[in-house]
C-alpha cells in the first residue's frame, strides 16, 4: 500500500507524506530535497558553534552569502541571525 493511499484510508499522515508534499511543492527529486535538508541541519549546527554565515555559505559551495540566506529563509521561514536570535 502507498503512502497516500494508507494515509487516505487510515486519515492519519504517515511520516513521509510530510516530505512527499514539499517535495511537490518545491518541485525538486527527493535526492535534492534530502541533500537540501542534510544542509541545512549541518548548517544550523555549524552555525550554533559559532561559524560564520560565510564560511558555512562558502563550505557547502554557494555562490554568495545572499543565496545562502535566501535558501535559509526559505527552509526556515526567517534568516540565520534572526533564528539564532530567537
Amino acid at each position: 500500500m502507498r503512502s497516500r493511499q494508507f494515509s487516505r484510508l487510515s486519515g492519519r499522515p504517515t511520516p513521509l507524506f510530510g516530505a512527499t508534499m514539499r517535495i511537490q511543492e518545491t518541485g525538486l527529486t527527493f535526492g535534492r530535497w534530502w541533500r537540501r535538508q542534510l544542509h541545512l541541519i549541518i548548517a544550523l549546527r555549524e552555525l550554533a558553534s559559532g561559524a560564520t554565515v560565510q564560511r558555512v555559505s562558502s563550505d557547502f559551495g554557494y555562490e554568495s552569502v545572499t543565496a545562502f540566506i535566501v535558501m535559509f529563509k526559505k527552509a526556515l521561514g526567517t534568516t540565520p541571525r534572526r533564528y539564532f536570535a530567537s
